[in-house]
């Protein structure tokens, strides 16, 4: 998926460096880029999730393993 998000960079920029003014590039860069921005953010947020959802099932199975050991 990382090959899709640098192809549309790519795309983005080149049509930003086409158009007549670097004001109305960077506004289009900004706002092309913005759905790449979101998927990233998407995809952390999963990561994040599923790291946290793996700690906390080694936490109990570490937990109900050795009662003794929290004494």
């Amino acid at each position: 998926m990382h090959i899709v998000a640098l192809a549309w960079l790519f795309v983005v920029a080149t049509t930003a460096l086409t158009l007549s003014s670097p004001a109305r590039g960077l506004a289009f860069f900004a706002a092309a880029s913005a759905p790449l921005l979101l998927y990233a953010c998407v995809v952390a947020r999963r990561r994040r999730a599923a790291r946290r959802s793996m700690l906390e099932h080694e936490v109990r199975e570490r937990d109900g393993a050795e009662p003794e050991a929290d004494q």
